[in-house]
């Protein structure tokens, strides 16, 4: 029975002792508390709207390409869907 290990945020992953060596372990536990220490200044700032984000990025990606010369329609751009908590984002 594995564990779970907690990265940041809604980010769960399987016990990494289960898949990484020694030295890959260490190196790991380096960044641990630089991790847990931004999750916490994060916690959770997610006052955004992600509908209005999208929009946004829409804009200023079309406007990149258009300032390239591309004519690019934004239908090629797909937004995002599900849960900005999902396990998996």
């Amino acid at each position: 029975m594995s564990s779970s290990f907690h990265l940041f945020g809604d980010l769960w992953l399987e016990d990494p002792q289960l898949f990484l060596t020694d030295t890959e372990l260490s190196k790991l536990h380096q960044y641990l508390l630089l991790i847990q220490q931004l999750d916490s200044s994060w916690k959770w700032q997610v006052s955004w709207d992600l509908q209005s984000a999208f929009t946004k990025l829409v804009e200023k990606e079309t406007d990149a390409w258009s300032q390239l010369g591309v004519d690019r329609s934004p239908q090629y751009l797909l937004p995002p869907s599900g849960s900005i908590r999902s396990p998996l984002a």
